[in-house]
C-alpha cells in the first residue's frame, strides 16, 4: 500500500484486534482497500414482473454499457424477488450510468448501498 494512502483518505481495513493486559490495544491491518475501490450494490426495483420483463432490454443495455466493482441487484416488489446478476455484470455506479438509470426508471427505482 505504500505510495497508494494519501492523507484523509478514506479506506477500509480488516484484519484483527490485539489485546493484552496493562498494554494498549493494537489493531493489525490485514488487508487495505481504498474505500473508492470497495464494491457497492445497485438496487434496481421494479413494481411486477410485468413492468421488469417491458423495462429490462433497455435497462440491460444501459448496464452493458459500464464495467466496475459495483454489483447489480434486480428487485420485483410484488412478491418480494430478489436476483444478484453474476460478477461479470458488475458496473461501475458512477454519475453517467446513475443518470441513465434514473431517466429509465425513476430516483425512487435506483438505490445504492
Amino acid at each position: 500500500t505504500d505510495g497508494l494512502l494519501n492523507e484523509d483518505e478514506k479506506i477500509f481495513v480488516t484484519g484483527r484486534v490485539s489485546l493484552e493486559e496493562e498494554k494498549n490495544g493494537k489493531l493489525i491491518a490485514e488487508r487495505i482497500v481504498l474505500f473508492s475501490q470497495v464494491g457497492r450494490s445497485v438496487w434496481l426495483r421494479f413494481d411486477n414482473m410485468k413492468q421488469y420483463q417491458s423495462l429490462w432490454p433497455e435497462v440491460s443495455g444501459i448496464l452493458q454499457g459500464s464495467e466496475g466493482p459495483d454489483q447489480v441487484v434486480i428487485y420485483i416488489a410484488e412478491g418480494k424477488l430478489k436476483k444478484t446478476l453474476p460478477q461479470k455484470d458488475n458496473v461501475r455506479a458512477d454519475e453517467t450510468l446513475l443518470k441513465a438509470l434514473y431517466e429509465k426508471m425513476g430516483e425512487e427505482n435506483v438505490k445504492i448501498v
